[in-house]
């Protein structure tokens, strides 16, 4: 049983450090946009397409511990905690560099203001939160179905 709850828990904080990573990465790219008063493309679906891969090779990884069932679970318990890793990190990142910005920092939502390079889908920080909680207890339905 502990083999089985380090393994899924390991992949999971490999799709959180993903998340995260991505965030830095994007905080910064935004940041110096920002400064260098640069407009670009809205590049999300490429963010999309790497968080996909991903998902993908961490799926894989778990199919070959669990169920088909819980694999599907697990797939879809890291879509939602992905927004509270992701946008949270974002958020207090982009307050880092620029004070003026996503003052909430962690607990921020998207901020007014020019809209052609945002996300498609706008989480607010409670429905965030609420979904990473739903996260937590599809990990712990799938340890305890895989040992009940």
């Amino acid at each position: 049983m502990l083999e089985l709850i380090l393994i899924i828990l390991g992949l999971k904080a490999l799709w959180i450090a993903s998340a995260m990573l991505q965030a830095l990465i994007e905080a910064h790219y935004h940041d110096m946009l920002y400064y260098l008063d640069r407009k670009h493309k809205n590049l999300h679906w490429a963010y999309t397409c790497l968080r996909g891969v991903v998902l993908i090779a961490l799926v894989w990884a778990v199919s070959g511990y669990v169920s088909p069932a819980n694999t599907f679970i697990f797939a879809v318990s890291c879509f939602f905690s992905y927004s509270f890793f992701h946008n949270g990190m974002l958020y207090s990142t982009r307050n880092n560099l620029n004070s003026a910005l996503y003052q909430k920092r962690w607990r921020a939502s998207k901020e007014a203001g020019d809209n052609r390079n945002s996300a498609n889908v706008e989480i607010s920080a409670g429905f965030r939160t609420a979904m990473f909680v739903v996260s937590i207890l599809l990990l712990i339905a799938i340890i305890l179905d895989s040992y009940l």
